[in-house]
């Protein structure tokens, strides 16, 4: 389709894709759901009453929640992208690839994480009459997944975003495979830098907020230097991903 992009037919796209798309969101929500009231009623049935502990619960369960979720999302909603039939009825759309992109990008990019937050917030509303202690605060979701997160989970999501439409086949599988490499190639690279700077511990995971840390290396660079490497991680290397599965998208329209 020649006309790159007009708002009617954009607008008809998303409706149409909100149609669509509406079970598979619900049944992430319903997942979500079932997984965390299952562990929230198995922890008010022991009578555990530690409050700190079920905060640290709520945390990675919660961080799950939404990090799957918005990573998994190119995959389960768009997985007919690049399927040998289903594939050629979504290319057969009525709308130019910069719509179909556009849409894909909204529904997975920013429609996903609010459906978590909100999912989430929502369950946590609904579990609150049950929980064994009165001073629990209802939105601490909010502290709980900070700016930091949901970047750091954007820039993971840019990747798998950008594997959905590259890869025609084993989409998942083969993107969690450059993952891995990249994951392995920067370990490497930070070890090297590491030993050359004199650092000690390069890389800090924490089994509850499940990030990942640069470690001593950020404290003993300049903040310059600090300012330079988050920028590049969490904002040119994600926009340069998006970048990319755009032009792929617009190379299959010709």
């Amino acid at each position: 389709m020649k006309n790159i992009f007009n708002g009617k037919r954009f607008m008809a796209l998303l409706q149409n894709e909100a149609l669509d798309l509406c079970s598979q969101y619900l049944k992430i929500i319903l997942i979500g759901a079932c997984v965390f009231l299952a562990i929230s009623l198995l922890f008010i049935a022991s009578g555990n009453d530690n409050h700190m502990i079920y905060e640290r619960l709520r945390y990675v369960i919660s961080y799950m929640f939404i990090f799957g979720s918005m990573l998994l999302a190119p995959f389960q909603l768009y997985k007919r992208y690049n399927h040998k039939t289903h594939g050629v009825n979504y290319f057969m759309l009525p709308a130019s690839q910069t719509e179909k992109w556009l849409s894909m990008f909204f529904y997975c990019v920013i429609v996903m994480p609010v459906v978590a937050i909100l999912a989430f917030a929502l369950i946590d509303l609904c579990l609150y009459p049950f929980y064994p202690w009165t001073e629990k605060s209802l939105w601490s979701l909010y502290d709980t997944v900070a700016s930091s997160d949901i970047l750091t989970i954007l820039a993971i999501q840019s990747i798998f975003f950008l594997g959905n439409i590259w890869f025609k086949r084993s989409k998942l599988q083969k993107t969690i495979m450059v993952i891995i490499i990249l994951m392995v190639a920067y370990t490497a690279l930070m070890s090297v830098l590491g030993k050359v700077a004199g650092s000690g511990e390069i890389i800090e995971m924490n089994q509850f907020s499940l990030s990942l840390s640069f470690g001593n290396l950020l404290d003993i660079i300049p903040q310059t230097w600090r300012i330079v490497i988050q920028t590049i991680i969490f904002l040119v290397a994600p926009v340069g991903l998006w970048i990319v599965s755009f032009i792929k998208m617009q190379k299959q329209e010709l």
